[in-house]
């Protein structure tokens, strides 16, 4: 039976002797250039809050047997990633003390709470309008 031939996992000096970022040198940068993506980073985030979207808020009581829901759906919604949503779901229910869930890119809040609704995802940067009676 002929024995596979392995490669080395150790490191060593070998690896060294390959590393292709070896060469460079810090004197060969920019001074400041290692804290601006920091910086950068900061900028971004600012800007993304500003122009996240739009969303559409509506209150409905269709096929709920009478009860009435607050729904967040929209643009807005849909470049965000679903931890996000979960994280703006749990926030505002801690704010406005009432139930809700997310259902694929949309959140549905229990009772009418549209005011609070509202100014909440203003504050995160989205385009609320409201939608519906």
């Amino acid at each position: 039976m002929k024995e596979k031939q392995r490669i080395s996992t150790g490191g060593g000096q070998s690896l060294a002797a390959e590393n292709p970022f070896e060469g460079l040198a810090a004197r060969a940068f920019p001074a400041g250039t290692a804290a601006q993506p920091a910086k950068a980073a900061e900028s971004i985030g600012a800007v993304k809050k500003t122009a996240r979207g739009r969303l559409e808020l509506r209150r409905e009581t269709g096929g709920r047997g009478g009860k009435t829901v607050t729904t967040l759906r929209g643009e807005g919604f849909l470049n965000v990633c679903p931890q996000q949503l979960e994280d703006y779901c749990k926030r505002f229910k801690a704010q406005a003390g009432c139930g809700g869930a997310r259902k694929g890119h949309e959140l549905e809040f229990q009772g009418d709470c549209r005011d609070r609704a509202e100014l909440f995802f203003a504050e995160q940067g989205f385009r609320v309008v409201r939608a519906g009676g």
